[in-house]
């Protein structure tokens, strides 16, 4: 889940804050806001590398993430250079349900990025072959 942090005045909330970072009153002047939590602005941080969170957080079972972090931990990634998939990326997603980045989905005999709508194969360990270069494979293969 995805939240956004806000900047709310302290002076402008009568009832006492406490942090729930530090557990300790907020007398600043302004504080954090985060799924119905206050924060001092320097306790709300990424449980994982500990950078301030001052725009957006992510939350997996309660615990706050930056963004990068996010996608290491609970994103998904692809099957060929194990890098994280982000929201941004193109990706290729096989019967397998395996997911490549675009330039990722490649053959793995020949190197060819393999194009939309192109015949491939998925060997069992979940490399990539084009039609051209499966075809020597299903030859040694019958032959054995």
């Amino acid at each position: 889940n995805e939240y956004k942090s806000y900047l709310s005045s302290a002076m402008s909330i009568e009832m006492v804050n406490y942090c729930s970072g530090c557990n300790e009153k907020i007398e600043d002047q302004f504080l954090m806001r985060v799924q119905n939590k206050t924060w001092h602005s320097h306790c709300l941080v990424c449980c994982y590398c500990n950078v301030t969170l001052s725009e957006r957080c992510f939350e997996i079972n309660g615990k706050l993430y930056c963004k990068v972090d996010y996608y290491k931990n609970r994103g998904s990634s692809c099957t060929r250079c194990k890098e994280v998939i982000s929201e941004a990326d193109l990706v290729r997603r096989t019967n397998k349900n395996c997911l490549y980045h675009l330039h990722c989905f490649v053959c793995y005999t020949c190197g060819r990025q393999l194009d939309t709508g192109e015949e491939y194969y998925t060997l069992p360990d979940n490399k990539i072959l084009c039609q051209k270069d499966f075809q020597p494979q299903k030859n040694i293969r019958q032959q054995s």
